[in-house]
C-alpha cells in the first residue's frame, strides 16, 4: 500500500459541553426517589429501534445456509473400510506347550 493512497489523519473537533437530554439524576436517594424505569424509557441508547421484517428474513434464511453448509462438509465415506482377512498369519515358531 502507497503513502499516496492513505486518507491523512485529522483531528476531530473538541466535545462542547451540551445539557444532558434526560433529566439529571437526584445526588442521593434521600432528595427524591429515582425511578429507573423512567430514566431508561426517554433514553435512546436503551430503546434501539427494531430491525426490519427483511433482516430478520435474511438472518434467519444465512443460519439455515451455514447449516446446510455444515452439513455438506461432513466426511461420507463411499462404502465402509473393509479389513484384510486374518487367514495369511502364520504364528511364529516356537517351543510347543502342552
Amino acid at each position: 500500500m502507497s503513502s499516496s493512497s492513505r486518507v491523512p489523519y485529522q483531528r476531530l473537533a473538541p466535545r462542547s459541553p451540551s445539557p444532558p437530554s434526560s433529566p439529571p439524576v437526584p445526588s442521593s436517594a434521600n432528595d427524591e426517589e429515582i425511578d429507573l424505569d423512567e430514566l431508561t424509557r426517554n433514553d435512546p441508547r436503551f430503546n434501539p429501534p427494531p430491525p426490519p421484517w427483511w433482516q430478520r428474513a435474511l438472518l434467519i434464511i444465512f443460519v439455515i445456509f451455514l447449516h446446510w453448509v455444515a452439513w455438506k462438509l461432513i466426511p461420507v465415506g463411499d462404502k465402509p473400510v473393509e479389513y484384510p482377512d486374518d487367514s495369511y498369519l502364520w504364528t511364529a515358531p516356537g517351543p510347543e506347550t502342552q
